[in-house]
């Protein structure tokens, strides 16, 4: 052994020499025996080194860090690890862990106190994790089971999780988290089964393995992104939806309703019904055409809206104090609520009048009464007024007795009864042509009241045309329209002849000399031929009314099978058909005509050309020098011909498309033909009605203004003295 002495020797004192600071820079066993003389130390147990300064294996320091002077005590590791020795803790070992290695380590379990190498065993658990042991029962609990599963094993599915992690009912499957759709409580416990995933706890009225889609009964998506736009009650109405089909349609809501019945519930009637029943649906306004103002009803009571002074819940008829029932409603009566029994009045509006008053509105007295001062009623005149009309009945009595001799048919002389009558002899100059005048106004009346009768008849007719076409129920159809104004306007007509003939009956035909032409004959005249008029124009109308009714019965049929949809799709595809057949043809003839004009008007121009070409040649041909030119000639009438054949086949080309494209507008015409006939003769009755409406205004205008000539006829004022002069 070398030692080498870095420092010098100091003397301490005297006598005494001190090394210090040595170091060994190298060392060897040397060749000579141990000394005997170096000093070696005995330790006790626990203790270790050449001056016992350590602690031994196995022991530490009582006091961690306390120096070489510190006791050591032997190490707290349960058989499980030695300890550091300086600062006692443990270096543990099978599987064990803490400073005296009194726990195991996460995913072993057992008494690591036992100082046992196989104290501590591995957690029957999925990835080795922590499990604990139940000291009553010693039974090994996983305690850190991987999200979503749960159990002592960790072999369930965690709430709202499904699967089989230990694969205890099949192959494993790893747990996954329920698929709901949003559609569960995410608080709530049991959402779904924890082996097949299937939701149980759908909310928002969904349904499926994953609410998925909405449950019977409601409508709606089930995967909208608000949970208040998702699935909704059908919520059909009981009375308006069929009781066995109360689910609706999964996508609109749309709910199966009772006929006439409509809305997304079958909650209402649909326009032009009412009266919602359970198992009936709703039933028709049935609104008057006329009447009403539209085909809608009240949905509850079915009062339909009534135009001015029409009433009943289908305004089919006139308020109290109204008529004329009309497309326009009903004009008022206006009675004289003095003079009038009631504020009803007539078809005709005249009204009903108490005793002692006349008029059309009963608003003045009768003859021989007068208004009292109340004007509430009319008072017989004094009972002294009496006389004067018994003498006027009895005037008026002969009169009438005048009026049936000069009706008589005989030859002689109209006047000699009354000349008997009255005590005077007859005379030869009288005139006897004055029969012929009354018997002229008696056969104006007549035909005026023909002409009344025939107004009437036509109104009749034209109201059974109305009930045939069904206008109750077809509301406001155009042709049941122009048949309520033709009765309104007939309705008119009728009372300006009744007051003609009120004013006719009224006249008083003059005594004029005799052989003489006048005014009032060719009236009358003009009358007859007017009233015969009349009679063919009733006839003709008559007859149309006829084919109106025939016309309107195959108009409503056919309308009605239209309306039921029997037909209208097919005819509809049918004429759309034809339509596109018509616009290719036509298309197709019209590429046919551009393509050929062209080729055409080349061909013209040739043949021209040609033509004038050929003319002067032809006229050659008659001198002898010509002969070498007939072959020429020869092929130029061959080329005309065939030029002729080609025009004769682009004619026949154009004539062919022109037929076929003129078939299939005749097919197409064809289809809309009864609806045209139908047209033409609704057409046809109104022009005949209107004619009617207008000659009967014109007779109207004609007997005005024989009154009025009448009224300006100076023998009128002449005559009648003289007749009250015989009475007397």
């Amino acid at each position: 052994m070398c030692a080498h002495n870095s420092l010098p020797l100091y003397p301490r004192s005297a006598g005494q020499v001190f090394l210090t600071e040595v170091r060994l820079i190298s060392a060897q066993r040397g060749l000579s025996p141990p000394a005997s003389w170096v000093e070696t130390c005995s330790c006790p147990e626990g203790y270790t080194g050449q001056f016992c300064e350590s602690c031994a294996p196995g022991y530490k320091r009582e006091t961690p860090l306390g120096g070489p002077y510190a006791n050591c005590v032997p190490c707290t590791c349960n058989q499980h690890g030695t300890c550091d020795p300086h600062t006692g803790i443990c270096l543990c070992g099978h599987h064990t862990e803490g400073p005296s290695c009194e726990r195991c380590l996460p995913g072993f379990y057992g008494n690591p106190f036992a100082g046992q190498a196989d104290d501590c065993q591995p957690c029957p658990c999925p990835g080795r994790s922590a499990c604990t042991v139940i000291p009553e029962s010693r039974e090994v609990v996983c305690t850190h089971c991987p999200l979503g599963q749960r159990g002592r094993r960790c072999e369930l599915c965690d709430d709202g999780y499904f699967g089989d992690p230990l694969g205890l009912s099949g192959a494993p499957q790893p747990c996954l988290r329920c698929q709901c759709s949003g559609n569960v409580d995410p608080n709530a416990v049991g959402n779904c089964d924890p082996l097949s995933g299937h939701c149980l706890r759908c909310l928002h009225h969904t349904t499926g393995a994953h609410c998925e889609r909405c449950q019977d009964g409601s409508y709606g998506s089930a995967l909208a992104p608000r949970p208040a736009d998702r699935c909704t009650p059908c919520s059909c109405h009981p009375e308006g939806s069929i009781s066995e089909q109360r689910a609706c349609d999964p996508e609109t809501g749309q709910c199966p309703c009772l006929p006439h019945v409509t809305g997304r519930d079958c909650g209402r009637c649909s326009p032009g019904f009412y009266d919602l029943q359970p198992g009936r649906g709703c039933q028709s306004c049935k609104c008057h055409p006329l009447g009403s103002q539209e085909d809608r009803c009240h949905p509850e009571t079915g009062q339909c809206p009534c135009r001015p002074g029409v009433e009943g819940q289908a305004c089919d008829r006139c308020q109290l104090g109204f008529f004329g029932f009309s497309i326009k409603g009903c004009r008022a009566c206006r009675c004289s609520p003095s003079g009038a029994a009631s504020a009803q009045c007539h078809k005709n509006g005249t009204c009903v009048c108490k005793p002692g008053f006349v008029g059309y509105k009963c608003d003045r007295c009768q003859d021989n009464f007068f208004l009292t001062a109340g004007g509430t009623r009319c008072q017989e005149c004094p009972s002294c007024y009496a006389l004067v009309k018994e003498e006027a009945a009895k005037l008026k009595a002969r009169l009438t007795l005048m009026e049936g001799w000069l009706q008589g048919s005989d030859c002689g002389p109209p006047w000699e009864p009354l000349h008997i009558l009255q005590g005077e002899a007859p005379r030869g100059d009288v005139y006897q042509g004055h029969h012929l005048l009354q018997g002229a106004r008696e056969d104006f009346l007549e035909e005026v009241t023909g002409l009344e009768d025939a107004v009437k008849a036509s109104r009749e007719q034209l109201r059974a045309l109305s009930r045939s076409a069904h206008c109750a129920q077809a509301r406001a159809e155009k042709p049941c329209i122009q048949l309520a104004e033709l009765d309104a306007a007939l309705e008119s007509s009728e009372e300006e002849i009744l007051q003609a003939a009120i004013i006719l009956k009224s006249l008083v035909i003059p005594q004029e000399g005799p052989g003489q032409p006048t005014t009032w004959s060719h009236l009358a005249t003009e009358a007859r031929a007017l009233a015969r008029s009349h009679r063919d124009t009733g006839a003709k109308i008559e007859a149309t009314a006829r084919r109106a009714l025939v016309a309107s019965n195959a108009s409503y049929v056919l309308l009605w099978s239209l309306v039921e949809g029997r037909v209208a799709l097919q005819a509809r595809r049918e004429l759309e058909d034809r339509y596109q057949e018509v616009q290719a043809a036509r298309k197709a003839l019209g590429t046919a005509l551009a393509e050929a004009q062209p080729e055409a008007e080349r061909v013209l121009a040739a043949v021209a050309r040609d033509g004038a070409d050929a003319a002067p040649r032809l006229a050659s041909l008659a001198t002898p020098a010509a002969q070498p030119q007939k072959s020429q000639a020869g092929a130029l009438s061959l080329k005309v011909q065939a030029l002729e054949k080609t025009v004769a086949s682009r004619e026949r080309r154009l004539t062919e498309a022109a037929g076929t494209l003129q078939a299939t507008a005749q097919a197409v015409l064809h289809k809309t033909e009864p609806l045209t006939q139908l047209r033409q003769e609704a057409g046809a009755a109104l022009t005949q009605a209107s004619s009617s409406v207008q000659a009967a205004t014109l007779t109207v205008t004609g007997a005005r203004t024989l009154l009025a000539d009448l009224e300006e006829t100076p023998s009128l004022t002449t005559s009648w003295p003289v007749l009250s002069g015989y009475s007397g």
